[in-house]
């Protein structure tokens, strides 16, 4: 099985026909990406540059995803005081969490979870939650992954690195070896 979805394909489909002068069909060009089949594995990696990275996985409501992430991200310029894990354990501040009351400020991309950490959401609109660098999570919305590092609004420019996310996708029961229990995923 390829890394690349249904949709992301028919996106490269529908750019290079466009650059022939050809046109596809309104159904092919519209398409929804189709679910992942349950126990399908894809490796995601997550920039540490932008906020947000479509992972291009589609999830309907009843899925469970298991993440495992690793990685180092540098989120200060290069600074080794900024290094963060996918957990955002990093040596400056470990226990951070994303509030306005943190010295760095406060719009965060996810309020109340662990600043430069893994995050998530389903859709482009929906509630951020943590990931960290592993995770069962029980989908309750349908539509499409995204993960995302937790900093700062409009600081993602000094950000270098990437973590790396495992996602496999089921109607299985939680795994109970995972440490971070289960998160709800509206």
């Amino acid at each position: 099985m390829s890394g690349i979805s249904f949709r992301h394909c028919m996106t490269i489909l529908a750019a290079g026909a466009a650059a022939m002068g050809l046109a596809l069909p309104a159904a092919a060009a519209s398409a929804a990406p189709a679910a992942p089949h349950p126990g399908t594995t894809v490796t995601v990696t997550v920039p540490a540059g932008s906020p947000w990275t479509d992972t291009y996985i589609h999830v309907d409501a009843g899925t469970y995803l298991n993440v495992r992430a690793w990685g180092t991200i540098n989120v200060a310029g290069g600074n080794p005081a900024f290094e963060n894990t996918p957990a955002g354990d990093g040596p400056s501040d470990p226990h951070c969490i994303a509030s306005d009351s943190t010295p760095y400020g406060g719009n965060w991309n996810a309020t109340g979870l662990p600043c430069w950490s893994l995050i998530g959401r389903i859709g482009t609109d929906g509630k951020p939650f943590e990931v960290g660098d592993k995770a069962s999570i029980l989908i309750l919305r349908s539509g499409e992954l995204y993960l995302g590092v937790n900093d700062q609004i409009g600081a993602f420019g000094d950000n270098s690195g990437a973590f790396t996310a495992k996602v496999e996708t089921g109607p299985f029961p939680v795994d109970l070896s995972l440490d971070a229990g289960v998160t709800l995923s509206l």
